[in-house]
């Protein structure tokens, strides 16, 4: 692994709705997005303030909440295989 490689903790099931996360299951419990999700990489390059193509983007920082009132800020990624990791959990 190299520095700029991101550790992949724990797969995660990411619910999309034109492209961007609206729930989460992590662990057994489902989270529902709170906030628009934060991109956290792409395949192409943007400029700063220029619009982001949601289908062009390999992560998210998500703030999610359960049905309980539990609440977590997600950064999760994903593979060409359409499958997400979480990366980090209340960064």
């Amino acid at each position: 692994m190299t520095q700029t490689d991101t550790q992949r903790q724990d797969p995660i099931t990411v619910v999309l709705e034109e492209a961007v996360p609206v729930r989460l299951d992590w662990n057994g419990v489902r989270y529902y997005v709170d906030a628009r999700p934060e991109p956290r990489g792409r395949t192409q390059f943007t400029r700063v303030g220029e619009p982001v193509d949601p289908t062009m983007v390999t992560g998210w920082q998500v703030i999610a909440s359960n049905l309980a009132g539990e609440k977590h800020a997600f950064v999760i990624t994903g593979d060409d295989r359409a499958r997400w990791w979480l990366t980090a959990l209340d960064p």
